[in-house]
Protein backbone atom coordinates (compact mmCIF):
# COMPACT_ATOMS: atom_id res chain seq x y z
CA UNK A 1 0.00 0.00 0.00
CA UNK A 2 0.95 3.26 -0.55
CA UNK A 3 3.97 5.05 -2.74
CA UNK A 4 1.98 5.76 -5.61
CA UNK A 5 2.95 8.33 -8.10
CA UNK A 6 1.09 12.14 -7.49
CA UNK A 7 0.69 13.21 -10.83
CA UNK A 8 0.88 17.00 -11.37
CA UNK A 9 -2.55 18.44 -12.59
CA UNK A 10 -2.03 21.60 -13.97
CA UNK A 11 -5.18 24.11 -15.06
CA UNK A 12 -4.78 27.47 -16.97
CA UNK A 13 -4.54 29.41 -13.40
CA UNK A 14 -3.38 26.49 -11.21
CA UNK A 15 -0.93 23.75 -10.75
CA UNK A 16 -1.63 20.63 -8.31
CA UNK A 17 1.68 18.76 -7.86
CA UNK A 18 3.49 16.82 -4.69
CA UNK A 19 5.21 18.37 -2.14
CA UNK A 20 9.06 19.41 -2.51
CA UNK A 21 11.40 20.42 -0.10
CA UNK A 22 12.04 24.01 -0.88
CA UNK A 23 7.94 24.46 -0.10
CA UNK A 24 8.61 25.32 3.55
CA UNK A 25 9.61 28.47 2.42
CA UNK A 26 6.16 29.06 1.02
CA UNK A 27 4.39 27.53 3.95
CA UNK A 28 6.98 29.57 6.36
CA UNK A 29 5.35 32.94 4.42
CA UNK A 30 2.27 31.69 5.24
CA UNK A 31 2.70 31.87 9.50
CA UNK A 32 -0.37 30.92 11.14
CA UNK A 33 -3.59 31.39 11.73
CA UNK A 34 -5.84 31.30 15.41
CA UNK A 35 -9.29 31.52 13.16
CA UNK A 36 -7.84 28.75 10.69
CA UNK A 37 -6.19 26.39 13.43
CA UNK A 38 -9.64 26.90 15.64
CA UNK A 39 -11.35 25.07 12.33
CA UNK A 40 -9.44 22.31 12.62
CA UNK A 41 -10.41 21.36 16.23
CA UNK A 42 -7.45 23.60 17.89
CA UNK A 43 -7.29 26.34 20.48
CA UNK A 44 -6.47 29.78 19.65
CA UNK A 45 -4.62 29.78 22.79
CA UNK A 46 -2.39 27.10 21.61
CA UNK A 47 -1.14 28.87 18.28
CA UNK A 48 1.99 29.51 17.73
CA UNK A 49 4.39 31.61 15.49
CA UNK A 50 5.93 29.51 12.01
CA UNK A 51 9.13 28.59 12.61
CA UNK A 52 11.66 27.72 9.67
CA UNK A 53 11.52 24.10 12.04
CA UNK A 54 7.80 23.84 11.93
CA UNK A 55 8.11 24.66 8.15
CA UNK A 56 10.34 22.38 7.29
CA UNK A 57 8.83 19.58 9.47
CA UNK A 58 5.20 20.21 7.69
CA UNK A 59 6.55 19.74 4.27
CA UNK A 60 8.44 16.29 5.61
CA UNK A 61 4.85 15.27 6.80
CA UNK A 62 3.24 15.95 3.56
CA UNK A 63 6.07 14.15 1.66
CA UNK A 64 6.14 11.11 4.26
CA UNK A 65 2.55 10.49 3.87
CA UNK A 66 2.69 10.53 0.14
CA UNK A 67 4.96 7.62 0.54
CA UNK A 68 2.83 5.70 2.80
CA UNK A 69 -0.63 6.34 1.83
CA UNK A 70 -2.93 5.86 -0.67
CA UNK A 71 -4.55 9.32 -0.39
CA UNK A 72 -2.96 12.26 -2.11
CA UNK A 73 -2.12 15.34 -1.22
CA UNK A 74 -1.05 18.21 -3.19
CA UNK A 75 0.80 21.87 -3.09
CA UNK A 76 -1.02 24.26 -4.99
CA UNK A 77 1.46 26.53 -7.24
CA UNK A 78 -0.25 29.82 -8.49
CA UNK A 79 1.85 30.90 -11.69
CA UNK A 80 3.91 34.01 -11.27
CA UNK A 81 2.37 37.55 -11.44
Amino acid sequence: MGNLSVPVLAGKRVTLRPARPDDYEARLRLGTDAEIDRMYGGSRDDVRPMTEEAARRWVRGLRIYEIRSTMRRFALELPSM
